[in-house]
């Protein structure tokens, strides 16, 4: 139990079962793998084709993920509500994405895009 002023406050509100889908604007172009954090666990969030865990990104703006026509894939959650983060890492090269086992590698460019919601019924 918090008190209300000691939640955090998302940065949006979704209903179970509502559509969604990632924008993001990146300042690299690379790979990008996403992440979902749900009562402390942290869940890869497949972002390739064929639910692969990396995707191909360019600088600039684009949504995640994508289907095989190149167009925004709806994402829904339906069964667990409260607070979710979702975490998407980019980097100029495939090999310095994190994985659920191996943190981000430091030797090269990493941006970790962070994105707090909360779903409600």
């Amino acid at each position: 139990m918090q008190r209300k002023k000691d939640q955090p406050t998302p940065d949006e509100v979704l209903k179970l079962g509502e559509e969604f889908c990632f924008h993001l604007d990146g300042d690299i172009s690379g790979y990008a793998v996403a992440f979902q954090e749900y009562k402390g666990i942290m869940h890869p969030l497949p972002l390739g084709q064929n639910e692969e865990m990396a995707t191909l990104i360019c600088q600039g703006k684009q949504f995640l993920p994508l289907d095989d026509n190149k167009e925004p894939e709806k994402l829904t959650e339906s069964s667990d509500l409260g607070h979710h983060r979702f975490i998407i890492s980019v980097a100029g090269e495939s090999s310095q994405l994190p994985t659920p086992t191996i943190p981000p590698n430091s030797s090269g460019t990493i941006e970790a895009h962070v994105i707090s919601v909360q779903v409600v019924p």
